[in-house]
């Protein structure tokens, strides 16, 4: 027969008062960081505040050119594309389709105001790897530099569809706005 040791209790293995503690200090720095974040995000949309809102409405004999189905990336101030725009939404990330038309281009987005940028208002596009702190493949997104009151923007789309990008590209050329290709930040 075999001997077995006698039963002994094993040793206390939680502390309960040092692990509640420990966790709401988890959730205190949590908290911190959140609102460290919004506070940040409002201070940018003051910051902003003087931008216009931009135009919503496409008109009505706008004849679109190409379109195509993707993500709008967000707005962010020129030559800063780490800035991004707090306030109209205009940084906000979402579905979109973007229409190039005869007088300007539109994103459609989903969850957010649509926006049309005028042909007016267009200073240039061009082809690069981001904008708005979201960084794609490299030649991936359509850039588009336009102005907003005094404000010198730059507003990001990356079509699904390869060929629907390229459709894009052709029709912002066939309104006379050459397309540049940038290939390093």
């Amino acid at each position: 027969m075999e001997h077995f040791a006698p039963f002994t209790a094993q040793g206390h293995i939680t502390n309960w008062p040092a692990r509640i503690a420990l966790v709401l200090m988890v959730i205190a720095v949590i908290a911190v960081a959140v609102w460290a974040m919004r506070a940040g995000w409002k201070a940018r949309q003051r910051r902003q505040e003087h931008i216009p809102e931009p135009v919503r409405q496409t008109p009505e004999d706008f004849t679109a050119l190409a379109s195509a189905e993707g993500i709008y990336l967000g707005t962010s101030i020129h030559a800063d594309w780490l800035d991004r725009v707090a306030v109209h939404g205009l940084g906000m990330r979402a579905r979109a389709s973007m229409s190039v038309g005869n007088m300007g281009f539109h994103f459609a987005m989903t969850g957010a105001s649509d926006v049309f940028v005028t042909t007016e208002s267009i200073l240039s596009a061009r082809v690069d790897s981001g904008v708005a702190g979201s960084v794609r493949s490299k030649e991936s997104v359509i850039v588009v530099t336009w102005m907003l009151g005094d404000s010198t923007l730059d507003s990001g789309f990356r079509a699904y569809e390869a060929r629907e990008q390229l459709a894009l590209m052709r029709a912002i050329e066939a309104l006379g706005i050459a397309m540049n290709v940038r290939t390093a930040r």
